[in-house]
């Protein structure tokens, strides 16, 4: 199959412009509220964090605007690119294994990351970003495989028949999805090198390569993929440059986000 960007799916419109004004001088709360409310999605995922532990109990129902303030704009931001990274853009039904994989994946690395930043002293909301996106095209390509098939009348292809074209094409495919959806420079820089190794301690992709590294270790979330190797995660950690405190630090994480997969029923393994 020969890819054309044209025909990797996009991020919905209201994603689209949420991110762009989170990156601009332009973001309030009033302004954000009244585009997320044309999301259905987004906005009932921002009223249910509202009223989640450690919220839940603090007062009667919330509004939208309400929720956004209880929680946070960063953790408003934070959901709205999960959201994207899960619901909207990691849909291709033909590949609903690959594509649950890659959900728990993206889930994972993106939390890891932000502890993993908090580590190597980069910017959590950027190695967040990082982190949960950086394999996102992988399901994208399977999605473009999936409706050209049924578009010519042919059976979908394997996934195993796509696994060459998916290790080809994915790191593009990602850094384009990013460069749609209007990430900030460094974010999609570190995703089109994403596999490669870093420039130095001070390169955003070490907590997103330690991160990727540790999500493959939480049950039931390897990268996409991936072949079953033994991987010496203290040793690769290491060579990261991350400190002795700092590698117990990240494993501590990463059993505290197989927890939280675990306890979600849509998510589990």
């Amino acid at each position: 199959m020969k890819i054309r960007r044209h025909t990797l799916p996009t991020l919905a419109s209201v994603a689209v412009e949420l991110w762009a004004l989170a990156w601009s001088e332009d973001l309030d709360a009033r302004t954000t509220a009244h585009v997320l409310a044309r999301d259905p999605i987004l906005a009932g995922r921002v009223i249910g964090m509202a009223h989640a532990p450690p919220f839940r109990g603090e007062g009667p129902s919330l509004s939208l605007a309400s929720s956004m303030e209880r929680i946070g704009m960063s953790r408003v931001m934070d959901l709205v690119l999960e959201t994207a990274a899960t619901v909207s853009i990691l849909e291709a039904p033909d590949y609903r294994p690959f594509v649950d994989a890659s959900r728990r994946h993206a889930l994972a690395a993106g939390q890891i990351a932000i502890e993993a930043a908090r580590a190597t002293g980069h910017d959590p909301s950027l190695a967040f970003l990082a982190g949960a996106i950086h394999d996102t095209g992988s399901v994208a390509l399977l999605l473009v495989a999936g409706d050209e098939a049924h578009r010519a009348g042919r059976r979908h292809p394997s996934v195993d028949a796509l696994l060459p074209l998916i290790e080809e094409a994915h790191v593009e495919a990602s850094a384009f999805l990013a460069e749609q959806w209007r990430l900030p420079e460094d974010v999609i820089d570190v995703i089109r090198r994403h596999g490669t190794a870093p420039r130095g301690r001070g390169d955003l992709l070490v907590p997103v390569a330690a991160a990727d590294l540790l999500a493959r270790t939480v049950a039931g979330c390897p990268e996409p993929g991936d072949s079953p190797v033994e991987v010496n995660v203290d040793r690769e950690l290491h060579a990261l440059g991350l400190t002795r405190r700092g590698r117990k630090r990240l494993c501590s994480m990463a059993e505290r986000v197989a927890h939280s997969i675990r306890s979600m029923p849509h998510l589990a393994a």
